[in-house]
């Protein structure tokens, strides 16, 4: 029997922007956390295969994330 899976997430956080910005949902002036979140394919319960990776700006007051490009992301953290 084999038993495998999807929907492990693995987030990993990259720090803050280094200027505040205004949130659009709550109207504070915050720093924003910059968030990388990869979704597996996972077998055993042992996460394989990344499928969705999704990068995410995100409010630390509110929670509203806003979903930031490859190349977004990389002028922000300096990484893929």
């Amino acid at each position: 029997m084999i038993i495998f899976g999807w929907g492990h997430h693995k987030t990993e956080d990259c720090g803050n922007i280094q200027s505040t910005t205004v949130c659009m949902n709550c109207n504070n002036t915050v720093y924003r956390a910059v968030v990388k979140d990869t979704t597996y394919f996972t077998l055993f319960f042992i996460p394989l295969i990344p499928y969705d990776t999704k990068r995410l700006l995100i409010c630390p007051i509110c929670g509203v994330a806003q979903v930031l490009t490859a190349d977004e992301f990389e002028s922000m953290t300096g990484r893929r």
